[in-house]
């Protein structure tokens, strides 16, 4: 991985991950409101998992469809490891899984594009940019 004028081995290695983006349809898949509450809104949050296991997760972005964190929320990574952001609705007891956005296994070349952008049907979205740590 190159920043700037120098280059480092992609693995092992700490990434930083920003504007992370999340968006939610405005029916859970079974046709009822993620909230019982007011409007329906889902409170998403953002789980961000390495290797299976959650290393950082947002802060609850309550109220809303559209969710946006800024971070950062730094990562190692190795070699053929996955990441996986998974956006979900915050419940008391409990959250409801709006989406997942797992990459199986990272590898350099993934990292060189910085960004990363899930979709999937009735408009939900994940997307973030990553960048190796200075």
């Amino acid at each position: 991985m190159c920043t700037g004028s120098a280059c480092t081995a992609a693995f092992p290695h700490a990434y930083v991950i920003t504007n992370i983006s999340a968006t939610a349809p405005n029916m859970k898949p079974d046709g009822m409101p993620w909230d019982t509450d007011g409007d329906g809104t889902p409170d998403i949050y953002v789980d961000i998992s390495v290797g299976g296991a959650v290393v950082q997760s947002t802060p609850v972005n309550p109220n809303s469809f559209n969710a946006t964190f800024a971070g950062p929320f730094t990562i190692t990574l190795t070699e053929g490891t996955s990441l996986d952001l998974q956006s979900s609705d915050k419940d008391d007891p409990g959250s409801e899984v709006i989406y997942d956005c797992p990459i199986p296994m990272v590898t350099a070349s993934l990292l060189r594009t910085r960004y990363v952008l899930c979709s999937g049907v009735g408009g939900v979205t994940i997307n973030y940019t990553i960048n190796p740590a200075e």
